[in-house]
């Protein structure tokens, strides 16, 4: 059981910078697909939990910040995104 001190503890962190967070969005990507240049989805909520978000919108953000670094790119098809070469250094 989690106490009420753990809680407020919890409660209290300040999420990581933008950049750790993009970092651990790429490495769950990375995880996530099977081969190199497959594509994932943003609608998988682990994307939200592995990045710190507190939403789809920041998760999209830090997408985007990724993809400006050539880490990833945002495919034709809604949500799905692959990561690049860059991605997997």
């Amino acid at each position: 059981m989690i106490s009420s001190d753990v809680l407020k503890s919890i409660s209290v962190r300040r999420p990581p910078g933008v950049s750790e967070r993009a970092e651990r969005l790429l490495l769950e990507a990375v995880a996530s697909t099977s081969r190199l240049g497959n594509s994932f989805t943003l609608i998988d909520p682990k994307y939200i939990g592995a990045s710190y978000s507190h939403d789809i919108n920041e998760v999209r953000f830090l997408c985007e910040y990724l993809s400006q670094k050539d880490s990833i790119q945002k495919m034709a098809q809604g949500e799905m995104w692959q990561v690049l070469p860059n991605g997997f250094i």
